[in-house]
């Protein structure tokens, strides 16, 4: 359970949280596996989970201005909640014998302000992590804006662009290679909870044994988060369509209400996968932005594995 080596204790039972009462942060990384996992815990009936994936409260500080300038960016600022009554009234409804929680996937790479304000506002809440190898987490979060039609260069060309990109003001989600300097992301949260207080998980665990990992977030945050059986897909994994007739194919195989009345739900899911099966593909990463990348990220994985309890020897 712990979040890093030789970590300090929680603080002693009965602390009272300041500020917000929001009792664990699922803080990324993206593309790892949070809206997995968000959705999956989200059905506990111990834990009352935000309804808004990403609301980024506390990326920015209070009173701070917020503009980013990419492609789509104005869509993408939708889900951020600026004020302190918005932000608390996500939470309306959750009762006093739940947990409640978040999901906002930038405070890792925002943690240089997020950590110390999750601290200030909520001090005795759990910290979620998830990692994923970053080369794959970078190749991946480019597909993501790719398959939405916002992405119009090649990924190798999309991180020759990400210096000139991020200096213009294009929003966090386009820092295909920054986002994966785990080591520095990291440090904030390390620095302002106790060990004990974060969980770090790997994405490759996630595709291993999805229920052994959500039993280790059960087991960190003390409810039963499997107690719905069936576990709910939602990866929210990034492909591409084939072609534009692919394209065509998908829109008319869409079902309309009349399907969906007279079709099973189970008949209508057979149906949809086939039809991605048929239309869909995951590319590779081209292998010199591949090797690129490997060298990259070389430093930083390995004081990444220096300061937590992660085996990271698959990520080389």
């Amino acid at each position: 359970m712990s979040g890093r080596k030789n970590g300090s204790p929680r603080p002693v039972p009965g602390h009272v949280q300041a500020g917000i009462r929001v009792d664990f942060f699922i803080v990324g990384a993206p593309k790892a596996g949070t809206t997995w996992l968000y959705r999956n815990i989200g059905r506990s009936p111990d834990l009352f989970v935000a309804a808004n994936k990403e609301p980024r409260y506390f990326s920015v500080e209070d009173g701070a201005e917020v503009a980013f300038v990419g492609p789509g960016d104005d869509s993408w600022m939708g889900h951020f909640v600026r004020s302190r009554a918005d932000y608390e009234a996500l939470f309306d409804g959750a009762g006093e014998g739940r947990l409640r929680g978040e999901a906002s996937s930038d405070y890792l790479y925002t943690s240089a302000v997020a950590a110390p304000r999750i601290r200030r506002e909520c001090p005795a809440a759990r910290i979620i992590v998830m990692l994923r190898d970053p080369v794959h987490r970078a190749y991946s979060n480019w597909l993501h804006h790719r398959r939405d039609g916002r992405e119009p260069l090649p990924f190798g060309a999309a991180l020759d662009a990400e210096e000139e990109r991020i200096g213009a003001g294009w929003a966090w989600w386009w820092h295909y290679r920054e986002r994966g300097w785990y080591s520095r992301q990291l440090e904030p949260f390390l620095e302002h909870f106790p060990a004990d207080q974060i969980l770090l998980l790997r994405h490759d665990d996630l595709r291993r044994d999805p229920q052994g990992l959500l039993r280790r977030v059960g087991d960190f945050l003390e409810v039963d988060v499997l107690a719905d059986g069936d576990l709910l897909r939602g990866r929210n994994e990034s492909v591409l369509v084939r072609s534009p007739f692919h394209r065509t194919v998908r829109r008319v195989a869409r079902p309309n209400a009349v399907a969906r009345a007279l079709l099973p739900r189970p008949v209508r899911a057979t149906l949809r996968r086939r039809v991605d099966r048929g239309t869909l593909h995951k590319p590779t990463i081209p292998p010199e932005d591949y090797r690129r990348l490997r060298r990259f990220y070389a430093a930083d994985i390995e004081r990444l594995a220096g300061m937590v309890d992660l085996d990271l020897s698959e990520w080389g």
